[in-house]
């Protein structure tokens, strides 16, 4: 083989690249020439040794790397199973937390203060109210819902006020809890269904 050539496929070699027959070529052309073996000691700084990779150590180099893959392979599969894990984890602890008020966890207070009605709803200590439903002039639905308060035992309360429009309409509450619905009219409890 030419240098030229030789020169070429050093890299190659050094990066255990090239077939055997070439490795044996390449390994003859450097014994015999000075130019080329300066030239491959410069690429391998300095090691003159024309050792060729054997088919065993390219195997042990092909299983380090199916073994880093399947460590790879490993670690994702844990993160993507502790992420949904923690996903679950979220969604159970919101259900446990969060969900439809039961009767007896709110405190309800009504009644009439000159031409306005009022209602007062004060979750027990360790819960927050939240409401879902509809609003209009003189009617409201509302589902009522609880977030538990981790923090403290505050208590929430929320007070809610209607007066009668000028036709005389009744200002009406309509509640939504778990156990039963109550409708609240002009300060005054008009029905208490159980569910």
């Amino acid at each position: 083989m030419k240098c030229e050539m030789i020169r070429d496929l050093l890299p190659l070699y050094i990066d255990g690249l090239t077939s055997k027959e070439s490795n044996q070529e390449i390994e003859k052309h450097l014994k015999n020439c000075e130019e080329c073996q300066k030239y491959y000691q410069e690429m391998t700084g300095g090691i003159a040794n024309f050792s060729v990779i054997t088919t065993e150590e390219i195997e042990d180099v092909n299983l380090i790397k199916k073994i880093k893959k399947k460590n790879r392979r490993k670690a994702l599969g844990i993160f993507v199973g502790a992420f949904i894990l923690s996903g679950v984890l979220m969604g159970v602890g919101f259900h446990l937390t969060h969900g439809v008020a039961m009767y007896e966890n709110v405190i309800l207070d009504y009644g009439v203060q000159g031409d306005t009605a009022y209602l007062t709803l004060q979750g027990k200590p360790g819960y927050e109210l939240n409401f879902s439903g509809t609003t209009d002039e003189n009617k409201s639905s509302l589902k009522v819902m609880y977030a538990r308060n981790i923090w403290g035992n505050d208590k929430n309360m929320v007070r809610l006020e209607g007066e009668s429009n000028k036709s005389g309409e009744p200002h009406q509450w309509i509640l939504e809890f778990k156990d039963r619905i109550i409708v609240i009219e002009n300060g005054e409890l008009v029905d208490k269904k159980i569910k």
